[in-house]
């Protein structure tokens, strides 16, 4: 769409001719770790720029080079601007180019079957296929439910099965909520925005901790117990 439109003039305003800006974030793309970044370059890529003194905006593209401070390391962002005023100061879409955002993972103690989904719902997610993420996580959640020995029904009905085990609420609202965001993307057609979509990821992440990376670190700690135990017994018996 914007391709379309002629490169008229515009101005730009004064807030984005600075170079000094810095934020805070939780997660630099390079480190994955909090961070604040500096911004050392940007420009306007679209359109052709042939005047500053125009009084209307049209709407433009604008890279933006960003440095962490910790790891040293560049990040590149697009930020894509929509008709408006000097004071439309907010992008419409912000999508970043480098580095590529890795995929999220589960803990290794998730089963295959849950985590090859989840990945490829993120994939999914960094590629800004929103609805197909959406789908890809409900399928995680009904895998895991699947893997948790609950086979009969619809996915609403497991979830709820699975409440009567014994499992903890928030595991079982996180799995509503997967399955929602997916019946609603896919059913219905509608694109959520990109944090509902990641915050459904960590829900699922969180599930995935309570039912299969706490009980796997309280068998390990058992088992080193038990170990102790066997080598002090052997101990005084020496």
């Amino acid at each position: 769409m914007l391709a379309r439109m002629p490169a008229e003039s515009f101005r730009v305003p004064d807030f984005y001719r600075r170079t000094d800006m810095e934020v805070r974030v939780d997660h630099c793309p390079n480190c994955d770790g909090p961070s604040k970044l500096q911004r050392n370059d940007h420009r306007i890529i679209w359109p052709l720029i042939v005047a500053n003194s125009a009084a209307q905006f049209t709407p433009y593209v604008m890279e933006e080079a960003w440095t962490c401070v910790v790891c040293d390391k560049t990040m590149i962002q697009i930020l894509v601007f929509g008709a408006g005023d000097e004071q439309d100061r907010w992008p419409i879409e912000t999508r970043l180019i480098y580095p590529d955002r890795a995929p999220r993972i589960l803990s290794p103690e998730a089963p295959e079957s849950v985590a090859s989904l989840f990945r490829e719902a993120s994939l999914a997610e960094n590629a800004g296929a929103l609805r197909g993420a959406a789908g890809l996580y409900r399928a995680a959640a009904e895998a895991l439910v699947k893997d948790q020995g609950i086979t009969e029904g619809n996915l609403m009905n497991k979830i709820e099965i699975l409440a009567t085990k014994g499992v903890d609420k928030d595991v079982v609202d996180g799995l509503h909520e997967a399955r929602i965001l997916g019946n609603w993307s896919l059913h219905e057609g509608l694109e959520f925005a990109s944090d509902e979509v990641g915050d459904v990821a960590e829900l699922l992440s969180d599930v995935v901790h309570e039912l299969y990376v706490i009980p796997a670190e309280r068998h390990a700690l058992k088992e080193a117990r038990d170990q102790r135990r066997t080598q002090s017994g052997q101990d005084r018996n020496s």
